[in-house]
């Protein structure tokens, strides 16, 4: 199976005198969905389609599949592809034995420069030149099927990631109540973040209108709750959810949100996981998951997402303050956070 080895790099001053070719690349995407990506590229007077994997658990390695295609299949591939593309100029910078393609981004990801360099192996050793900067291999705002989503201008500002990728999560509860259980668990996860992450508290589940299919046709400009809630989970790399079960199902608006997302273009391949904080709602629980795969979601299941919690009313201070209890709740988000840099593509 061809593998890409590929290591990534921020840059300072001082490449460009040694650059030695040039190339301008306009690229798309057939499919950018989390694990997996199907790319069109034009280069210069060249076309090509590349299939990309699963990345490895550095970050480094991750499956590679290329074939060059005529030029006119590759343009009309291209207006297939995905809303926006990739525009930049390939430089090509030789350092001892190996040579950088230096990639210069313009559009909406103008300013920034980043150096990638292909190597045998992950521990391979190679020069590092004086204009190199920090290492971003892995973190996901660099790839550039995210770039197409999430330009550079809208985080140029934001820290970079050296050991893991920034990851964003969205956090969303089934549950309207003010005192709700779902959602007091949900903000103590929210506390428990570690660096590096964001997770932020969907709010607006009672601002969703009912759902209407004649308001969510193609052409159509959908209400503004719901374009919020599309440009949330598109903007997330992944969903946890928590919800009580009423009747022995779901919550009718915890099911209305989620009939919103049916048409969305960016929710099939989104990773999800489902935090249930009560093992006795098995119906609502079986319900949400066969949901959210009909939904093609990409579903983590893991014994850690299961957290009992106590029958008393309860506050996030109360709970943060519960070491055994806290420690389970780190131990699911942990669990999640783990899957999603597995399954980082």
């Amino acid at each position: 199976m061809p593998q890409e080895i590929e290591r990534k790099f921020l840059v300072h001053d001082g490449w460009r005198t040694a650059s030695h070719r040039q190339t301008r690349i306009v690229q798309g995407y057939l499919s950018s969905v989390p694990g997996r990506s199907v790319r069109v590229r034009i280069a210069g007077d060249e076309g090509f389609l590349t299939i990309k994997g699963a990345a490895g658990a550095s970050g480094v390695s991750r499956y590679e599949w290329e074939r060059g295609i005529p030029i006119d299949e590759a343009e009309a591939l291209l207006a297939l592809a995905e809303p926006g593309v990739i525009e930049k100029i390939r430089h090509l910078v030789t350092a001892g034995p190996h040579t950088y393609e230096v990639d210069e981004f313009f559009g909406e990801n103008a300013g920034l420069v980043v150096a990638e360099i292909e190597l045998g192996a992950e521990d391979e050793a190679f020069e590092r030149p004086p204009w190199l900067g920090a290492e971003v291999t892995g973190d996901r705002r660099y790839y550039n099927s995210s770039l197409v989503k999430r330009p550079y201008r809208s985080f140029a500002d934001e820290p970079f990631a050296t050991s893991h990728p920034t990851l964003h999560l969205l956090a969303i509860s089934g549950s309207l109540r003010g005192a709700s259980s779902n959602t007091t668990v949900l903000r103590v996860v929210q506390a428990l973040a570690p660096p590096g992450v964001t997770i932020a508290l969907y709010d607006e589940l009672d601002a969703l209108p009912h759902f209407n299919p004649d308001l969510d046709g193609s052409g159509d400009i959908p209400p503004a709750a719901v374009a919020r809630l599309r440009d949330l989970v598109a903007g997330a790399d992944g969903l946890l959810i928590s919800t009580p079960e009423y009747a022995h199902g779901l919550p009718g608006s915890l099911k209305n949100a989620l009939d919103w997302l049916v048409s969305s273009t960016d929710f099939p391949g989104k990773s999800v996981a489902v935090l249930n904080i009560s093992p006795r709602s098995e119906f609502a629980h079986a319900s949400l998951v066969e949901i959210l795969r009909t939904m093609s979601a990409t579903l983590v299941a893991d014994p850690a997402l299961t957290v009992p919690m106590p029958h008393k009313r309860f506050t996030p201070a109360l709970l943060l303050a519960d070491a055994p209890l806290a420690a389970r709740l780190d131990e699911a988000l942990t669990a999640f956070l783990t899957a999603l840099r597995r399954s980082d593509g």
